[in-house]
């Protein structure tokens, strides 16, 4: 009996050290995204619209000089198609001013007690999309030109989020529409596209894309897409939208799959480092 109770110790405790190991593998890639978006790539702010330049000053004016990302927290909640119930979920995203680039972690409650960890990331070349199950055990995982490229949308579409980087990133391609602005960018030798909306006060309020890839596997369908913004005011002294709502669009099946909210959020330097917290 003593042997074999110590043969089952030394099984949990080996696969708890497992368990450990992947666990603190997964949240260095975590880190190591952030870090990378954080990374300044400094480069003129050319052709930025007439119809922006209002939102850029305002936006820009609050950050300090050497700000080059901001760190929001969020709550919210996700679902992964119309018949499945709505998930609550906290996240810290990282988003760069001074290149497209960001990482997107969230821990999303499956049951009572059982969470999945999600990063979504774009290094500024290529996306990265993974879901661990109590950050251990993989769920689902995507990379290649097509993640990149929607990974890359992503961080356009959510510039309201980090709207000071209108006036600081320069690897984004401006052009004005007839109903709002299309932005532009290289992700992973591919164009990423995206048009956003504004209000009559010059805000963003809507972003989105007529095609964007759905899905993980290497045949997934490029569909409409796009996401609106609103109770736009002051968090933590920067000024940005409150509230986002997310959604595949294809002609009459809109299926909103993510609502969340900013609850904070903090200006980076150039080293990770909060600047006035």
């Amino acid at each position: 009996m003593t042997t074999a109770l110590g043969v089952v110790l030394f099984l949990l405790l080996a696969v708890a050290a497992a368990a450990a190991t992947l666990r603190l593998g997964f949240a260095r890639r975590i880190r190591a995204l952030e870090r990378a978006a954080i990374a300044p790539d400094l480069r003129p702010v050319r052709g930025l619209p007439d119809a922006l330049a209002p939102l850029a000053e305002l936006t820009d004016e609050p950050l300090p000089e050497e700000a080059v990302a901001i760190r929001l927290h969020q709550t919210g909640e996700m679902r992964l198609s119309e018949d499945k119930p709505w998930q609550p979920f906290t996240a810290e995203q990282v988003i760069s001013l001074t290149k497209p680039a960001f990482a997107w972690a969230a821990r999303i409650r499956v049951a009572p007690g059982v969470s999945v960890v999600v990063l979504d990331a774009f290094d500024g070349t290529d996306g990265h999309l993974e879901a661990r199950l109590a950050g251990i055990l993989p769920v689902a995982r995507a990379d290649g030109t097509g993640v990149a490229e929607a990974e890359a949308q992503r961080y356009l579409a959510e510039l309201a989020w980090a709207p000071g980087a209108l006036a600081r990133n320069g690897h984004i391609d401006w052009r004005a529409t007839p109903s709002g602005v299309t932005a532009a960018t290289l992700a992973a030798r591919h164009i990423a596209k995206v048009e956003l909306r504004l209000t009559d006060d010059g805000l963003i309020d809507a972003a989105g894309s007529p095609a964007r890839r759905r899905g993980t596997g290497p045949d997934a369908p490029a569909e409409p897409w796009g996401g609106v913004f609103d109770d736009w005011g002051e968090i933590g002294g920067l000024v940005m939208p409150a509230r986002a709502e997310v959604f595949w669009d294809p002609p009459g099946a809109r299926f909103a799959y993510f609502r969340g909210r900013v609850t904070r959020a903090v200006p980076l330097d150039a080293a990770g480092r909060p600047i006035g917290a």
